[in-house]
């Protein structure tokens, strides 16, 4: 779903596993910390994030007029992350009977059930569970469909009560076949949209949600090409000092009757001299970076000055 909160907070978890396993060099943490810049400013400066909520009441909504009202009848959730809380929430609200929560984790099934004041399962319970359920509302994480035509059917052929599947996930996790059954209506994630009138508020929501992360984008872009001339440039600039540092001391000998403050004064003249001649082949590099093409310069320079830095991050 667009703008749904758990997906940052996925990335977020992602970035301190990957950290405290190790796995995380300069770029891949620069990258991550992009990421959520960019996903806390979509949601800081845009609407968008701000309509699950109002996603789930409108199908908890959708659900009612189609079986009827909920108080007393029963109903499943399948999932135990951020929208299916919501839709168990929204269903205890509507005073729905009997409510399963069922969950690949039987755990993660157990700590949301105990929340939600209902009783948690597996996945191997789930025919059972939609044979004894009015509504039924999936929001997992799984790659394909997790209820099935074939379970439906079978579960729900020989009652044929009416019975309705709020699909909250994305990808679906109701297997499109299942509207085919006459006694089921299914509605998706585009059947919200266009209950709650989201479509023509979130173009131009997501419209300002892509500017932010292009800005954020081209931010990380910057940094990843300076990051990759930072050991060409530190290259340069440790040639030309050892290049100074080598002709002082040939000429030390010769410079001996210096006072320390005229030996001061040679050196901070050689160098200078040694800045004044890098500095417009490194501020020629910068801007070819923030042009782009700075690689075939970053080449030239490294042959002319012989310089063999170590790869960036």
């Amino acid at each position: 779903m667009l703008g749904e909160p758990q997906i940052l907070a996925q990335v977020r978890q992602a970035y301190r596993t990957s950290e405290v396993e190790g796995a995380t060099g300069p770029s891949l943490a620069r990258l991550f910390r992009s990421a959520v810049r960019a996903g806390r400013r979509v949601r800081a400066e845009t609407a968008i994030g701000a309509s699950p909520g109002a996603m789930v009441e409108a199908g908890i909504g959708l659900a009612e007029r189609s079986v009827g009202p909920l108080a007393g009848r029963s109903a499943l959730v399948v999932g135990a992350g951020g929208m299916a809380s919501l839709a168990a929430k929204e269903l205890r609200g509507r005073g729905i009977g009997r409510l399963r929560i069922l969950n690949r984790s039987p755990e993660r099934a157990g700590r949301l059930a105990a929340k939600a004041g209902g009783e948690p399962g597996g996945l191997e319970s789930l025919a059972g569970a939609v044979a004894s359920s009015d509504v039924i509302v999936s929001s997992t994480g799984a790659p394909g469909t997790v209820i099935g035509a074939a379970t439906v059917e079978q579960a729900t052929h020989e009652d044929g009560r009416p019975r309705f599947f709020l699909d909250l996930a994305v990808p679906r996790d109701v297997d499109p076949a299942v509207a085919t059954l006459p006694w089921v209506q299914v509605a998706d994630i585009d059947d919200l949209r266009e209950a709650v009138g989201e479509n023509a508020a979130a173009s131009e929501e997501f419209a300002r949600a892509r500017a932010i992360v292009g800005e954020e984008v081209r931010r990380f872009s910057v940094w990843r090409r300076a990051a990759k001339l930072a050991p060409l440039i530190e290259a340069l600039r440790d040639r030309g000092a050892r290049i100074q540092a080598g002709e002082l001391s040939r000429a030390a000998p010769r410079l001996a009757r210096l006072s320390d403050r005229e030996w001061a004064a040679v050196e901070a003249l050689a160098s200078g001299i040694v800045a004044k001649l890098l500095h417009a082949p490194i501020v020629r590099l910068k801007e070819r970076q923030d042009a782009g093409g700075a690689d075939s310069l970053a080449g030239a320079l490294a042959d002319l000055f012989d310089l063999r830095p170590p790869p960036g991050p």
